[in-house]
């Protein structure tokens, strides 16, 4: 049952000729001293009319102004009776500490204990998670944590700002409002990082969902734990495109080498010309060495037909034919070879002497080939890094 404290306030003089209570800390000014007593009536009216908060409020001014400790009762009562037990046992501790032998100093701290204990019955709990255990939880503006996640931070009802602080990344707040008793839940998805090198001493880096940055990286970037679209853009036309992905709490670097996507450059490709001349000379290889082969036929033919006849003293006429269609074959195919050799020579000096021949036009890679990304390590050797 509420321990009700005594029903009347108490009263604050104001002036310096006052002897009820001890002098200011700081010289009070006419205009000061009105003021505190304005608000002080202020707060009496207010608590007559049950308005607890306004008479906080104006008991609370009227301290600020002339730090009588004696209004520190009446914040701390008037809190009390509008239910906010947070700052009333504040107001009703600063009292105590303020004036410790108060006439009604051990009413007030059984006042106090009840508070406490009704605080108690009234506080909600709050289950703490994250993608990445074992981060300490800090409240407010607390400078020593609560406890290590996974845990249970209990608190009272209200609003509360809860954050935790990953290593290498930002503090990550969160706020809950929570009621009497309340058991509830609050979860912290702990962002990854990404960091990307290059080939490329220039660019531009576009993450989907999240923003555009540029080559090369000075650091690495926060981003939510899972698949992320990635464009990456380099000068001269340097493209690739894929998907990365990101864990909770860790760092992902990824190597992209790009030169190869950049297409060739308009007006050198080959010509045509060139490329016929090629051709050729590549066809009068081919010829001259089925020629080579056809006489190396016709040699051996010629050589069985010699021992023949110096063992039998007679040819075969069939072997007699047969290496004439082979020494014509070889013969033919020399003929063939030196005149494709000759074609190309003479386009390939045309081309050269000419300057304006057709160009078959360089070809640009579809960005779906272009290569894998690859994970970075210490031998890395590319620029940006």
């Amino acid at each position: 049952m509420r321990l009700i404290l005594a029903s009347t306030l108490l009263f604050a003089t104001f002036g310096a000729a006052s002897t009820m209570m001890p002098a200011p800390a700081f010289a009070q000014s006419a205009d000061e001293i009105e003021q505190a007593k304005q608000h002080f009536f202020d707060g009496q009216k207010a608590y007559q009319d049950e308005d607890f908060d306004a008479a906080a409020k104006s008991f609370l001014a009227a301290y600020e102004l002339s730090e009588r400790a004696e209004l520190l009762y009446n914040v701390g009562k008037s809190y009390w009776m509008a239910e906010n037990l947070l700052e009333a046992q504040d107001y009703l501790q600063r009292y105590i500490n303020a004036m410790p032998e108060a006439n009604n100093a051990e009413e007030v701290i059984e006042a106090i204990i009840e508070i406490q204990q009704e605080l108690a019955t009234q506080m909600a709990t709050v289950q703490v998670t994250a993608s990445q255990p074992k981060l300490e939880v800090f409240v407010a503006d607390e400078d020593t944590p609560r406890c290590k996640i996974p845990c249970a931070v209990s608190l009272m009802p209200g609003e509360h700002t809860l954050s935790v602080h990953p290593a290498g990344a930002e503090v990550i707040k969160k706020k809950i409002t929570l009621k009497a008793e309340e058991q509830a839940s609050l979860n912290f998805a702990i962002p990854g990082q990404l960091l990307i090198y290059s080939d490329q001493r220039s660019g531009t880096v576009e993450v989907a969902g999240s923003g555009s940055y540029s080559l090369p990286m000075d650091a690495a970037i926060g981003l939510a734990p899972g698949s992320h679209n990635i464009t990456v853009t380099g000068p001269d036309g340097a493209f690739w495109e894929g998907t990365v992905e990101v864990e909770s709490g860790e760092l992902s670097e990824v190597s992209l080498p790009m030169a190869s996507t950049i297409p060739a450059p308009e007006g050198q490709g080959i010509s045509t010309l060139r490329t016929v001349s090629f051709a050729l000379a590549g066809l009068a290889v081919g010829l001259g060495a089925g020629g080579a082969v056809m006489g190396m036929q016709a040699a051996d033919t010629h050589d069985t037909l010699g021992q023949r006849q110096s063992a039998l003293g007679s040819v075969d006429a069939a072997m007699v034919e047969q290496g004439r269609s082979q020494q014509l074959g070889a013969n033919i195919l020399y003929a063939a070879s030196a005149a494709s050799l000759l074609a190309g020579a003479g386009l390939f000096t045309w081309d050269l002497m000419s300057g304006e021949s057709e160009e078959i036009p360089a070809s640009k890679p579809a960005p779906k080939s272009a290569p894998e990304p690859v994970e970075a390590d210490d031998d890395d050797d590319l620029l940006g890094l």
